[in-house]
């Protein structure tokens, strides 16, 4: 009788575990977050045309780009860590590699590329 006592503990945690709770699907409010959220954050625009060779999307790409980012799974698909991960709030400036110095306007560079200097001794400096 008492070999029966850890079986029936193991058939009692293994029927525990196969009822668990199911996981959440996603919905469609789901994957307009993310449309929204890669076009905001990750520079996701939307390419005219045929897909590429390999099959992989504008959205896979940027989905595997956000997940490389924030440490997670690199699935490229939506899952539910990345939905959660979306949902929370940012400060609102872009992660993803954007068009260069897009806020900045005209041209950053400078017109010398040779500087002149002169070096002033601290006796010559009135404080």
């Amino acid at each position: 009788m008492k070999s029966a006592a850890p079986l029936t503990l193991f058939v009692l945690v293994s029927l525990r575990a196969a009822h668990s709770a199911p996981v959440p699907e996603l919905t469609l409010q789901d994957e307009h977050l993310a449309e929204n959220y890669l076009k905001r954050f990750f520079n996701l625009t939307e390419e005219a045309g045929p897909v590429s060779r390999r099959g992989l999307s504008p959205i896979v790409k940027k989905l595997s780009e956000m997940q490389r980012f924030f440490g997670l799974h690199i699935t490229g698909s939506l899952d539910n860590d990345t939905v959660a991960l979306m949902k929370k709030p940012r400060c609102g400036v872009p992660d993803g590699k954007i068009a260069r110095y897009s806020t900045f306007g005209g041209d950053l560079k400078w017109k010398k590329n040779s500087l002149t200097y002169r070096y002033r001794s601290d006796s010559q400096v009135q404080v």
